[in-house]
């Protein structure tokens, strides 16, 4: 039998698979141990945003052979649709993206009134971005991620509110995108849109809980 040899290329390339390959397994099982309240907030979110650090290094080290990870999942018959969802999908842990309840029995009313300050400064912040023209994904995306995670900060938030789920949307949006690429015109505008209805909303859902 002829031993293959493989140079050191090709043996890097093995190495980075095999550690993706296990990556996604790790964050398949935390998904749902978190799911099934085997793991706290806390642990989880710090795991989390652990985890998807490392994949973002191995996803641009598979990139020439994977454009597209969801080829290396199937090829590999790894049937992890939390992870797929967690780390191709939004790219951020799921207490980033949905409000837990968990905070309103810890909130007095300057808590409440510091957390409504940040949402709307997050607001003000992303649209003069897009008004001003901003269309690089690695200039709006911190923008959306970060007023994502405080409207999440808002227990009492209705999650139906009017345009807030147009806003999570763009999480996934931007995140299959690469940080060097520009929106379209359509999508900048498509997004200033959704932003500011979800600001308006929340402007008025703001007044009418202050009555």
């Amino acid at each position: 039998m002829t031993e293959v040899k493989l140079d050191s290329s090709e043996v890097r390339d093995l190495q980075h698979q095999a550690n993706m390959y296990a990556l996604i397994k790790t964050v398949e099982h935390l998904e749902r141990a978190f799911v099934n309240g085997r793991v706290s907030e806390k642990d989880y979110e710090e795991k989390c945003f652990g985890m998807i650090a490392q994949f973002r290094t191995l996803q641009g080290a598979l990139k020439d052979k994977y454009p597209d990870l969801r080829e290396f999942m199937r090829e590999n018959r790894m049937d992890c649709t939390l992870a797929a969802d967690r780390l191709l999908g939004s790219g951020l842990p799921a207490t980033r993206l949905y409000a837990s309840g968990q905070g309103a029995s810890e909130s007095d009313g300057r808590q409440r009134a510091l957390q409504t300050f940040r949402v709307s400064g997050c607001f003000i912040t992303l649209l003069d971005a897009l008004k001003l023209g901003e269309k690089a994904v690695d200039g709006i995306q911190p923008l959306v991620v970060d007023l994502v995670s405080k409207i999440n900060q808002i227990s009492d938030l209705p999650p139906e509110l009017e345009g807030v789920a147009r806003v999570k949307g763009w999480v996934y949006t931007l995140n299959q995108m690469s940080a060097s690429d520009d929106l379209s015109e359509s999508q900048l505008r498509q997004v200033t849109h959704d932003v500011d209805l979800a600001y308006s909303a929340f402007e008025n859902w703001l007044q009418s809980s202050q009555q």
